[in-house]
């Protein structure tokens, strides 16, 4: 019985360690990755960066990988708007914040329908 009841504790918290690192992502992502400021607090984009909710990846193939390393070097020409993006949007960030901002990304992409 108590490997049971363990069994679940361990269940229950590796369950809800992809949530946590969302969570610690969407905090670096409005603070101080500073990502919010041209992406916007929604991440749908402006004038100065693209839509990070859309199906569209302009600068990079979309993959988890490609996301992790645009954020630690930055986007020096991008593609399509006239704002550079800074390695780690001009922060500090460690391995863990910039990781877990990629799975924030990740998570906010609206799949089409059908």
């Amino acid at each position: 019985m108590l490997r049971c009841a363990t069994l679940a504790i361990v269940c229950t918290l590796a369950a809800a360690l992809p949530a946590a690192a969302q969570v610690s992502g969407k905090a670096v992502f409005e603070g101080k990755g500073n990502c919010h400021v041209c992406h916007g607090r929604n991440a749908e984009g402006g004038p100065l960066a693209p839509s990070l909710t859309d199906t569209v990846w302009i600068n990079i193939d979309g993959k988890r990988e490609s996301i992790v390393k645009l954020i630690e070097q930055g986007v020096p020409k991008p593609v399509k708007h006239p704002t550079p993006m800074p390695p780690m949007g001009g922060a500090s960030l460690s391995r863990e914040e910039i990781e877990a901002v990629a799975d924030y990304v990740l998570s906010l992409v609206k799949k089409p329908a059908g």
